[in-house]
């Protein structure tokens, strides 16, 4: 489980490189429209992803159809290597859920403070601070179970392995 709304990771794949693409394009729905989604139109995808794709890499997010706006971003470039690809990927929050969980954290936690500087120890500041940790819990649960889900989709996309961070610095 992640503490902080980010993480990068690195996969490994023996596909080449312009089949790998290929298959992004089949499982990616090209639209700018990134992150929003009117859910009750469509009910079955046949792809995992909606984003972006370019020759630079892709930014792409999950296709979820519970919620109007899906919480993670997925960032990812296609780097060649003697025996296939490596695949560096970066989990981040969506912009509407960052802005939504900072609003959230600087004023429970603004309030938190005034309390406890106005109140000393009353139990004030432990409802601010309560709701602070229920921000917090609402930026990185969903966070964390969307990341998980779409780490499972990119391995089937790409037929890849995640490569630890020791394994992929004795590679370099």
């Amino acid at each position: 489980m992640n503490f902080l709304p980010f993480e990068n990771i690195t996969y490994t794949s023996n596909l080449d490189e312009e089949y790998a693409m290929r298959r992004l394009k089949q499982n990616v729905e090209e639209t700018n429209n990134r992150g929003f989604r009117i859910w009750l139109f469509k009910k079955n995808p046949e792809k995992f992803f909606e984003g972006i794709i370019s020759n630079k890499g892709f930014t792409i997010n999950r296709i979820i159809y519970y919620t109007a706006i899906n919480p993670v971003i997925v960032i990812g470039k296609i780097e060649k290597k003697d025996d296939g690809i490596l695949i560096r990927i970066k989990f981040r929050l969506s912009s509407f859920h960052a802005m939504f969980a900072s609003a959230w954290l600087l004023f429970s936690g603004f309030a938190t403070a005034f309390t406890l500087i106005k109140y000393h120890g009353a139990g004030g500041p432990l409802i601010c601070f309560a709701f602070f940790l229920i921000g917090y819990a609402l930026a990185i649960m969903p966070f964390n179970i969307e990341g998980k889900t779409a780490k499972k989709a990119l391995e089937y996309v790409f037929l890849a392995e995640e490569i630890e961070a020791e394994k992929l610095f004795h590679e370099i």
